[in-house]
């Protein structure tokens, strides 16, 4: 996306938009950053124990970043050893603590409690945290799909997380496209 600053993510966006049908462009035309500590864990959680889904929508993620030879893996100044729970988050956090983050325009995560405390560490006037969901916006927003795309991606998403009813209501806009929900 021309003139588009990094987009920083951790392991459970990139897993949300690799279980949709449209995760493609987002590799192809969204500046993803994410964490070592984040890739390692998705190379972690692939080779354990999960639901055929989610195994398969990280092998997506390896190989989104192999095909695209994404240059954008930052290393963190932390080590995790053993594994603790959030590690991913933590490593973002950790990242944006320690680092000069001007280039960091969105950071998009899906836990809710990491999101709180990185807005207590970036200047929200300069940086965007959002859910996944807004990766598929902004490929909308730049012409690179259809905006039922974008809402077919948004439903999928919900779907996966098994948002129903107010949930639902409150995590998706509104929009003239109600058949997608």
């Amino acid at each position: 996306m021309a003139g588009l600053t990094k987009i920083l993510v951790d392991t459970s966006t990139l897993e949300a938009v690799c279980k949709t049908e449209h995760s493609t462009p987002v590799f192809e035309h969204l500046p993803l950053s994410t964490t070592d500590i984040c890739f390692e864990e998705i190379k972690r959680n692939r080779s354990s124990n999960v639901d055929r889904t989610r195994k398969e929508a990280l092998r997506t993620v390896l190989e989104q970043y192999r095909t695209h030879d994404n240059p954008n893996i930052v290393r963190t100044s932390v080590t995790y050893e053993p594994y603790v729970e959030d590690q991913g988050e933590e490593s973002i956090i950790d990242l944006l603590e320690s680092r000069d983050t001007q280039a960091t325009r969105y950071i998009l995560l899906f836990d809710v409690t990491a999101s709180d405390e990185i807005r207590d560490v970036v200047d929200l006037d300069a940086v965007e945290v959002n859910t996944p969901g807004r990766a598929f916006e902004l490929l909308w927003q730049g012409g690179y799909i259809a905006e039922r795309t974008h809402y077919q991606a948004l439903r999928q998403i919900a779907n996966e997380e098994g948002w129903k009813g107010e949930a639902l209501v409150e995590a998706l806009p509104k929009t003239r496209y109600q058949d997608v929900f």
